[in-house]
């Protein structure tokens, strides 16, 4: 199983952590060069961008860094598409892989049938759902949950039809790329899967622990000094910077843009279903768990 690491041109050091832990743990291993957003521009920025889907759905501003981040991951998916392999491993540079799990990432034939992806990076809290998978390995207890929640996209294991499926649906984005790739309604048992009906992939797996130690959401640095740490949630507008005036135009043009109430709830449904997620499995009784870094 291949892995492919995403990485910016002028991030030396990030490349070199990457390519220093992926030889020493004997990774086959390809840098996809990464697309700098800062370096696009508006007319380049807007084709990438679905619009009108971050006005209506998304709390979030779509900077050039985020959609920087989409392309170079659908380079990514492009390539595990044109591979051999029916899983592919894709990361990002400013992840720590585990030395106890690392094996895992190099053969795939552990993976059960119908998983679309796995995410491999620990997680601050997650729901935590089914278990349908389990094995032991050099010691540990390894186990593939379906959930639902977390975010980060420092390492997940991909489908080859889960990858040419992305590349031919998410052409343009209105979320993070993370939270877009997971979201609840793509994994819906209530509408027919994105694949063939003959072998539908179904399941988008949490590793249980992680096996992919993420920066942004370790409170202990381990990448180098002269590693330059991620800026994506530092480009998000602080909350004070929207004025009550554009608030309340923001929100009237909402209102006028829908063609009926009917689109009124759908959207409303839309843009709170992780509320409504968090409703629902309280009165089920799950409750958000963290996914710790397997040491």
């Amino acid at each position: 199983m291949k892995t492919y690491y995403i990485n910016v041109a002028r991030s030396y050091a990030r490349r070199d952590w990457m390519e220093s832990q992926l030889s020493e743990l004997q990774f086959d291993y390809e840098r996809i060069p990464a697309i700098d957003g800062a370096c696009l521009s508006e007319a380049e920025l807007k084709t990438w961008i679905d619009q009108r889907r971050v006005f209506l759905y998304s709390s979030r501003i779509i900077t050039p860094r985020m959609v920087g981040c989409f392309i170079s991951h659908r380079e990514a998916w492009k390539k595990v598409a044109a591979g051999p392999d029916q899983f592919a491993v894709i990361m990002e540079d400013d992840i720590l892989v585990s030395r106890k799990g690392a094996e895992l990432l190099k053969d795939d034939s552990w993976i059960p049938n119908q998983t679309a992806l796995i995410r491999l990076d620990q997680q601050v809290k997650v729901y935590l759902l089914r278990c349908y998978k389990r094995i032991e390995f050099n010691g540990a207890s390894i186990s593939l949950f379906d959930f639902e929640g977390g975010c980060g996209n420092g390492a997940y294991i991909i489908h080859k039809s889960m990858a040419e499926w992305l590349i031919s649906n998410f052409n343009k984005m209105y979320q993070d790329v993370d939270m877009q790739m997971i979201d609840v309604d793509l994994f819906s048992r209530n509408r027919p899967p994105p694949f063939s009906e003959s072998a539908p992939l179904v399941h988008r797996a949490q590793i249980f622990p992680a096996l992919v130690a993420h920066q942004f959401q370790c409170k202990q640095r381990f990448l180098p000094v002269e590693a330059e740490l991620s800026l994506i949630e530092e480009d998000q507008p602080s909350s004070d910077v929207t004025t009550l005036g554009q608030k309340m135009n923001r929100e009237l043009r909402r209102l006028i843009d829908k063609k009926s109430w009917k689109r009124q709830f759908i959207t409303i449904g839309y843009k709170n279903r992780n509320l409504i997620n968090q409703i629902k499995n309280s009165i089920m009784g799950r409750k958000w768990e963290p996914v710790p870094f397997l040491e």
